[in-house]
């Protein structure tokens, strides 16, 4: 790596130095250190060894517990993780440029076969952010879920599934520079002994850190930023980080999908929401409506399709000037009254209870709700259906609790388009975590991929 300009000339004056002159030294090296910092290649980027881990984590523990062997909590990568999973590894990188320091922490989840756990359950043992985008992008056997990362290739489905914490922890004078925070992240994935290791690297990025993740290659997941956990999460597999890094200016050029800020009711239409919830109260609410209250701005409709309210959604249907219009009226996530419906409907679901209700979709279809209509990740009510139904069964599958097979067929064929489902639709067709499926771990992944 070639010096910037004047760096050459400050070596040389170093070197010549006599060694009695510390003074003029001291000068000279303190320049020479700034300019250093100006030269983000020289970055040096390793993870913390399993020994230093212990070593590090050995003088935390309490004397009285000098019996146990550490060595049981920790990996050939880092330590165990919360779980204490075979193939989940807590990652600690050291950062360090012209004597300023920093670290960055991080979890390896590995996918490959003979590893046999429920990834869901190992992500919710770690943390809520990693939860969040673990459970966002793979079901509970860690398969890609999402559309968008799908989309890369058979690649992302094996590998180890890596998600980073924050980047840069501990000082973030390391980083003042622009060009130091991409080259840093791409020396971590590189050039550490995580190479090799992962196929789909994630991070949710601090303010400060989106433009470095930008430049070094990382793309946004959309998805999550108008559904689910509605965040800014980018992602990238290995092949996107073989390319020239952006500029800073080019990765402020590249446009992110901002989650969007749900407006408040106004105070009228939640007394309006409010009065929905009780039974008997069509007068109170004909009254409001003629104060300026509105069906359609308070999302009442949504509230009670959602809640398998029935009763209630017919007074709010004999209410409205156009049951078609309030039907197929998107809320602040672009969800209709129907997709939110499909979803509702499992909420009843138990042991007792195996048959998802059809009540509800089936008033608001009569009411001439779209079954075609696609929300801002091209989802219909089948797919929200879908979606929630493979929910359920991961949810009871974290629990260790036996798979129960719940018909969900009448309210698929209802829900159904009639040009049939979208590719998202498709995407949502549930992926159980039983022991059953877990074996599919020992079959050809590519062939895993393409079934799914």
């Amino acid at each position: 790596m070639a010096l910037l300009a004047g760096d050459e000339t400050l070596l040389q004056v170093l070197s010549h130095l006599p060694v009695r002159d510390g003074a003029v030294a001291s000068a000279v090296s303190v320049a020479f250190r700034h300019a250093v910092l100006r030269t983000p290649q020289l970055a040096a980027v390793r993870l913390v060894t399993p020994k230093e881990m212990m070593n590090k984590d050995g003088e935390e523990w309490s004397r009285d517990m000098e019996f146990l062997d550490l060595k049981e909590f920790f990996t050939e990568l880092g330590r165990k993780g919360a779980a204490e999973y075979d193939g989940v590894h807590v990652l600690n990188a050291r950062i360090s440029l012209a004597g300023h320091r920093s670290h960055a922490d991080m979890v390896l989840l590995e996918r490959r076969k003979g590893l046999r756990y429920n990834f869901h359950e190992a992500c919710d043992a770690e943390s809520q952010d990693l939860e969040v985008v673990g459970t966002s992008f793979c079901d509970a056997r860690g398969r890609v879920r999402l559309a968008s990362v799908k989309a890369c290739g058979s690649e992302v489905m094996t590998g180890g599934f890596l998600y980073i914490d924050r980047l840069a922890e501990g000082n973030s004078k390391l980083f003042r520079q622009p060009e130091v925070g991409p080259v840093v992240v791409r020396k971590l994935l590189q050039e550490t002994t995580l190479k090799g290791r992962w196929s789909l690297a994630v991070v949710i990025p601090s303010e400060e850190e989106l433009l470095w993740f930008l430049q070094a290659g990382f793309v946004q997941a959309r998805e999550l930023a108008v559904e689910g956990p509605r965040i800014v999460c980018l992602f990238a597999v290995p092949s996107f980080l073989e390319h020239q890094m952006k500029s800073t200016n080019e990765a402020k050029m590249v446009e992110i999908l901002e989650p969007k800020d749900l407006q408040p009711l106004s105070q009228i239409n939640q007394d309006l929401l409010e009065l929905v919830k009780n039974e008997g109260a069509e007068a109170q609410i004909s009254a409001l409506l003629k104060k300026g209250a509105s069906i359609e701005d308070s999302y009442a409709i949504h509230c009670c399709a959602y809640n398998r309210s029935l009763q209630q959604l017919e007074m709010l249907l004999r209410l409205v000037p156009s049951t078609e219009k309030a039907v197929n009226r998107p809320d602040g996530c672009s969800l209709l009254p129907l997709m939110l419906a499909a979803k509702g409907a499992c909420g009843s679901l138990s042991r007792d209870t195996l048959s998802v209700p059809t009540e509800v979709c089936a008033r608001l279809i009569e009411a001439r709700a779209d079954v075609s209509a696609v929300d801002a990740a091209g989802l219909t009510a089948l797919g929200h259906l879908r979606k929630a139904l493979r929910e359920v069964r991961d949810f009871n599958g974290c629990f260790g609790l036996i798979a129960m097979e719940h018909d969900g067929d009448e309210l698929e064929k209802l829900l159904m388009p009639p040009s049939g489902p979208t590719a998202a639709d498709e995407q949502m067709i549930d992926a159980s975590s039983d022991e059953g499926s877990l074996l599919d771990w020992e079959e050809d992944e590519e062939e895993d991929f393409e079934d799914d």
